[in-house]
């Protein structure tokens, strides 16, 4: 009885892994001809079964699996939704602000391709009257002797030309100098031989490079770019210190003195109306 069970043993379970494996292989072929059934080509959506076959209680395909198929529309969309124009009042402002700085720039762009065209570089040509483009260390020893005489706030820019900054901060700092005609206004080109030893002398160690003087002392030394945040910071110390300025001190306080003398006169002014009244 031992043998027999042995043999019966040895012969029947092979068998079984054997067809359990068939069964298995069936199966998944099986599911593989289900899914093939399931996407037709060229469908742009997923549908599981047909609704007459579909068993009850199934759910429908969800969206995240029909934007598999459909994630090229779907991107579609998406960008023509983020490229539509916003009517909000802010967009609108920022709409104009954007395209007015671009003609700005455009603006600038050409007058520095007409300025090359001419044979000249970027920091020559035509500057507002209170700059000037200093060549010798003299010249510059000159500007502050006439700053300080004059009382007047002297800045000076020092750069070269091979400098990307300087050359984009430029057309605002010729802004700046327009806006401010009190001030004086002073360039300096680090390439130019023989202003190495100003540059030396001054310690210069990247442009581009700001010096405010007021009564020949150097109040404040600062760099500029595009940056909103140094832009502003510029404009803030250009303020601070002209008001520092020995010149702008006596335009104020001679502008006080006239609003103080105007004063009487303007209180006069209605008592000598009611005089001319009363002799009418």
């Amino acid at each position: 009885h031992f043998v027999t069970l042995h043999l019966a043993l040895t012969t029947i379970l092979p068998l079984e892994s054997i067809n359990t494996c068939r069964v298995s292989e069936v199966r998944r072929e099986a599911r593989l001809e289900k899914a093939k059934l399931a996407v037709a080509p060229g469908m742009a959506t997923v549908r599981a079964m047909p609704i007459t076959t579909r068993k009850p209680g199934t759910k429908l395909p969800s969206r995240r699996v029909a934007s598999r198929f459909s994630g090229s529309q779907d991107l579609l969309l998406q960008q023509d939704s983020s490229n539509a124009v916003s009517a909000h009042p802010d967009a609108i402002r920022r709409r104009k602000e954007h395209e007015e700085r671009e003609r700005k720039r455009q603006a600038e762009r050409v007058k520095l391709q007409e300025l090359e065209a001419s044979g000249l570089q970027w920091w020559e040509g035509p500057q507002p009257a209170n700059m000037t483009l200093i060549t010798e260390p003299a010249e510059y020893k000159a500007a502050l002797a006439r700053a300080t005489s004059e009382g007047r706030l002297l800045i000076a820019k020092f750069f070269t030309p091979d400098c990307y900054v300087c050359k984009s901060v430029y057309p605002k700092i010729k802004r700046l100098a327009l806006e401010h005609p009190d001030v004086m206004w002073c360039k300096l080109n680090g390439a130019d031989p023989a202003l190495v030893p100003v540059f030396e002398a001054l310690e210069i160690q990247k442009v581009p490079w700001f010096h405010m003087v007021v009564n020949g002392e150097l109040v404040s030394e600062l760099s500029a770019s595009l940056s909103p945040e140094k832009l502003n910071f510029f404009r803030a110390e250009l303020a601070a210190h002209k008001a520092k300025a020995p010149l702008s001190s006596a335009s104020s306080s001679s502008q006080a003195s006239m609003e103080e003398a105007a004063a009487p006169a303007a209180a006069a002014q209605p008592e000598l109306v009611h005089q001319e009244a009363h002799r009418a």
